[in-house]
């Protein structure tokens, strides 16, 4: 699978003569004129044995032209493999990675370099003042990337607006299905999803560092399963990025496009007898078009027997008259 954005790129033409077998005399990094720093990262190729690589830093030279900009440019070999374009966002509270691209051909060599890359933002990051917050567009294109950034720790964040019930988020849980199921994430979202900006959060940042996968640790079950006019359908429960916060997925396993045919966006709150439910504050069936009013009852029985299967009281429904209306 396609992991990264596709762009054209050359080999290595020369560092001020500086051969890159000497780099190997130096354990971590050697500064070079015109700004430019060398350093040595790890990756592995398809078998698994590790190689090294080398990652030339370059700083810009007019800053406050261009966001305070850092180019980094991965070699193996000799040859440009990978590169990434780093700025400061306007509001200056975390790093943007403006461009990540590899070279089509040659990093299906290797494993491990768009994470690399990622790896050393989130330093640049730190070294900056923002805690390793990242932010980027993951941009639509023949392979979507946001399977890549997700198994990363990045995630689609919240809209941070309290005024509409609109929860972008929920679409975390269909890429986490698409990571899970090793599949295309264009398979369970539709082309229009198919680009988002995503979020590396602090504490998700440090993670990444370790190695640390972490939708891995978040919850991902399959509930039941249901045939609707001879097609099949899922519903699962996910675990959200954010805290006390949850989804329900209805999937039609038949579909070849737009497998999440239903989701909604549901909060853990407890009552004034301390006994804790669920709280629906969203079903989006926007994706749906086929056996919707069966798909829509499918996604009512699923969100009414959470409370049952976690020994919650009886869950509640916080939802906007569009959610509520049952016609095809």
């Amino acid at each position: 699978m396609k992991i990264l954005n596709i762009s054209p790129l050359q080999k290595i033409n020369s560092f001020k003569n500086v051969s890159f077998r000497a780099s190997n005399n130096v354990k971590d990094s050697f500064t070079l004129e015109d700004n430019k720093k060398i350093q040595k990262v790890t990756i592995k190729d398809l078998d698994d044995n590790d190689i090294e690589a080398l990652v030339v830093e370059k700083e810009s030279k007019n800053p406050e032209l261009t966001g305070n900009e850092k180019d980094l440019e991965l070699y193996v070999q000799g040859e440009r493999v990978a590169y990434a374009i780093l700025q400061d966002t306007f509001a200056k509270d975390c790093l943007r990675v403006a461009e990540l691209y590899a070279d089509e051909h040659k990093y299906r060599r290797y494993k491990g370099i768009g994470t690399q890359l990622l790896k050393l933002a989130v330093l640049e990051s730190q070294k900056r003042g923002y805690g390793g917050n990242i932010v980027l567009e993951a941009s639509h294109s023949a392979y979507s990337p946001l399977a890549f950034y997700y198994k990363n720790n990045f995630v689609i964040p919240r809209l941070g607006c309290k005024s509409i019930k609109h929860f972008p988020e929920k679409y975390n849980c269909a890429i986490d299905l698409a990571v899970r199921e090793g599949e295309y994430v264009g398979k369970y979202l539709p082309i229009y999803q198919l680009s988002a900006n995503m979020h590396l959060y602090e504490k998700d940042a440090k993670a990444l560092l370790k190695g640390k996968r972490l939708y891995k640790d978040r919850k991902c079950e399959l509930l039941s399963q249901k045939e609707f006019n001879g097609m099949n359908y899922s519903a699962y429960f996910f675990q959200s990025p954010y805290e006390n916060e949850f989804f329900t997925a209805i999937v039609n396993n038949d579909a070849k496009k737009n497998k999440v045919a239903s989701i909604s966006t549901l909060y853990l709150k407890e009552n004034e007898q301390k006994q804790k439910y669920f709280e629906v504050q969203e079903i989006d069936d926007c994706m749906n078009h086929r056996n919707r009013k069966e798909v829509k009852q499918y996604m009512f029985d699923t969100l009414d027997n959470l409370a049952q299967k976690f020994n919650y009281a009886p869950t509640q429904y916080n939802l906007d008259v569009d959610d509520l209306d049952d016609e095809d």
